[in-house]
């Protein structure tokens, strides 16, 4: 994070430099051909690679709305809303509370607006636990709420 407050400050530098000088003013401590409207080029394109960073930097909320319901013959449907910033999802699932491993790995969808949907197949009829985790370039969301499903 301290590279990325680094390079927030610096482009802020950069931008406040750039407007007190003139646009065709040649730049001091720069190129020495370098006027102001190419250092606030510069700037944009370091502004823009910053808006990439932070979008990536930040780890995903956890899944909300987390269900799951049997859906017979040894299935279980899962559904949970999207989180923002999230690539794919963890879900997680156990016999036992609390101790949920990763069972697959589902893709974030491209509709941030429909609720993602995964069914786990081939279980065996008993109690399941299962949680679900967001994940991003940046890391792993905690995990959502525990559900229950009887199959």
């Amino acid at each position: 994070m301290t590279s990325l407050a680094n390079l927030t400050l610096a482009v802020t530098n950069l931008t406040t430099a750039v407007a007190l000088i003139g646009p065709q003013q040649p730049v001091t401590g720069t190129d020495p051909g370098a006027t102001a409207d190419q250092v606030n080029a510069a700037a944009a394109a370091i502004a823009a690679q910053t808006a990439i960073l932070t979008a990536t930097c930040v780890i995903p909320l956890a899944p909300a709305s987390f269900t799951a319901v049997s859906a017979g013959s040894g299935n279980v449907s899962l559904s949970f809303t999207p989180s923002a910033g999230a690539t794919s999802y963890n879900v997680k699932r156990s016999t036992t509370t609390g101790t949920e491993t990763n069972v697959a790995s589902v893709p974030a969808p491209s509709s941030t607006t429909a609720p993602v949907t995964f069914t786990d197949t081939g279980l065996t009829p008993g109690v399941y636990y299962y949680e679900v985790t967001a994940v991003n370039a940046a890391g792993e969301s905690p995990v959502s709420l525990e559900v229950t499903v009887t199959v």
